[in-house]
């Protein structure tokens, strides 16, 4: 589990792949994956080749990353000798794929790992919502995770199907233009917010 601020992100590592050899297995993993982590071994001169290879072959099954697939490329071991130089042209290929990072899986600073899990977790779409009961502090403790773009009634509806049925009114506190605005069931939500529902 993959700690970012106060939620935690599952990471299934998969085996690598060789030239040529994708397991179908693999491919439905991915298919099923909220987003896909590509790490590429900057230090091997073949390593160009192999990510060709590879991605050619995914897109053949359909899935095509930055179509059918959110993904972000890592440059591994981008502080070998060689690294450098295979790491514009790996760029060059991701572009139009997904984000693309360069790393060093052996000595990264705490500020790499940091933007390396920003980067993860806004791959995945996804927002942190915190509930507040009436009269009462809100709960900060755990938020709720759910797709961008949601709505306060696609999170009441998240919560339980009654309360996207009964609901009659919600206040907001964080991207409103005030703290506890009422606002619409339409309202779409960000990042942070504490949502307050009435039944």
């Amino acid at each position: 589990m993959m700690p970012y601020l106060d939620v935690k992100v599952q990471l299934v590592d998969l085996p690598p792949t060789a030239p040529g050899h994708v397991e179908f297995w693999m491919v439905n993993m991915l298919r099923n994956a909220d987003a896909c982590l590509f790490v590429f071994d900057a230090s091997d001169e073949a390593c160009l080749e192999h990510a060709g290879e590879t991605i050619a072959e995914l897109e053949r099954r359909g899935l095509a990353p930055g179509v059918a697939l959110r993904a972000l490329a890592v440059a591994n071991k981008a502080d070998l000798d060689g690294a450098p130089a295979r790491i514009g042209p790996l760029r060059e290929f991701w572009a139009g794929r997904g984000g693309f990072v360069p790393f060093s899986c052996a000595s990264p600073s705490p500020a790499e790992v940091d933007a390396l899990r920003a980067r993860i977790f806004s791959l995945l779409g996804v927002i942190r919502i915190y509930t507040k009961e009436p009269g009462k502090k809100p709960d900060t403790g755990r938020p709720f995770t759910i797709r961008d773009g949601s709505s306060v009634l696609d999170f009441a509806g998240r919560l339980h199907k009654d309360f996207a049925a009964g609901l009659k009114r919600a206040r907001i506190w964080g991207s409103a233009r005030f703290p506890g605005q009422a606002v619409a069931r339409d309202y779409t939500l960000r990042d942070g917010d504490i949502v307050e529902l009435s039944l």
